[in-house]
């Protein structure tokens, strides 16, 4: 298997994480509190679309940039043109990473077009003609966080039927239990994978996000696995869970927020936040992480330089964090119905009655 390769947009979101330094009602933050950042961030992103529904992005993390946003766009409930824009750019992006494909299955199955384009591009992709696991490309070496990416965009474009993957149920038991389990590391967390010449030293080591994607994905597909399984062992998807969350634990700062490093970040906090509001909604540290990114986000002037609205002036961490937001207790009203919501126009200074182009 090819193995010297080393970019890829999980790279890509990993340079992201170390360089800045699904919903449920255990936020201390008040519903107040989180509408208006939701509305702040979201005037942000729709100030921040270009023309061809994209948004700018370092090289390589298009897809996540651009599934980002949707999926903020999702959560809040929002659609019209410029979340159709966004969905067309993603789907025209020219991609060959097992995270970019899945991000595109993601988007058109998450708006009911046709995922199935997408769908055919990601399984040959597999490295295993037994098992379902992904490497960062085509054949290559086994990673958790394109593995636990590929599962989750296969499984929710509902392609695990016999008529698309006639061995599924086999070959995803055969990775968690064979793979993905015994991968899991003493202390509870995952590593990106397995060494890469030439690349980064050491991917074995927990990392914030392999762990995050991987305990969300092993939660929500244990309806096809089961909770036990053996490979020379027997290994459980609860004991899992709970060994990586407890793992995450241990990053959380004196500031509430999350990180791998010294300090905490907004993309790591939101990720930490997203897997243990999901997992273990009741747990202390969920409320203050929810304060904490709310702290972060720009109080400046909405259309100011500095990036009012948005989190560190970045679509990735402004889409991550609107993301998994806990979504609006009513539909947001759109009077006009152009998909910017009556709320966030007021703060871009267009007139709600009257259909933006």
């Amino acid at each position: 298997m090819q193995r010297r390769k080393k970019t890829g947009a999980w790279l890509a979101l990993y340079v992201l994480l170390v360089g800045i330094s699904m919903h449920g009602m255990s936020e201390a933050a008040t519903s107040a509190q989180i509408d208006a950042a939701r509305n702040r961030g979201l005037a942000w992103l729709y100030g921040h679309q270009q023309g061809e529904g994209g948004w700018s992005a370092p090289f390589g993390a298009e897809a996540i940039t651009g599934h980002s946003a949707l999926e903020a766009f999702n959560t809040a409930g929002v659609r019209g043109y410029p979340y159709y824009a966004a969905l067309s750019w993603l789907d025209n992006l020219k991609t060959d990473s097992v995270d970019s494909v899945s991000r595109q299955l993601l988007g058109e199955a998450a708006a009911g077009g046709n995922a199935l384009p997408y769908f055919f591009r990601l399984y040959p992709f597999k490295n295993d003609s037994t098992r379902s696991t992904w490497g960062a490309y085509n054949q290559f070496s086994t990673s958790i966080t394109d593995t636990a990416l590929a599962l989750r965009a296969i499984r929710v474009g509902q392609f695990t039927a016999a008529a698309n993957y006639p061995n599924y149920t086999s070959e995803i038991k055969s990775a968690v239990f064979c793979n993905i389990l015994p991968a899991q590391n003493a202390d509870g967390g995952w590593g990106q994978g397995q060494q890469i010449s030439g690349g980064i030293a050491n991917l074995t080591k927990s990392g914030l996000l392999p762990t995050v994607l991987m305990v969300l994905e092993l939660n929500a597909g244990k309806g096809t696995t089961g909770d036990s399984g053996s490979c020379g062992a027997t290994y459980s998807i609860a004991t899992a869970t709970t060994n990586a969350l407890n793992w995450l634990l241990t990053l959380k700062k004196a500031d509430n927020g999350f990180g791998e490093g010294t300090n905490s970040s907004v993309l790591e906090t939101a990720m930490a936040y997203d897997a243990l509001n999901t997992l273990r909604p009741a747990d202390t540290a969920v409320g203050p992480a929810i304060d904490y990114l709310l702290s972060k986000q720009d109080a400046s002037a909405i259309g100011t330089a500095s990036g009012g609205g948005s989190w560190s002036g970045s679509a990735v961490q402004t889409g991550y964090v609107l993301k998994v937001m806990p979504p609006p207790a009513s539909a947001l009203v759109d009077a006009d119905g152009d998909g910017i919501p009556d709320a966030v126009e007021t703060l871009l200074g267009t007139n709600p009655a009257v259909a933006d182009s």
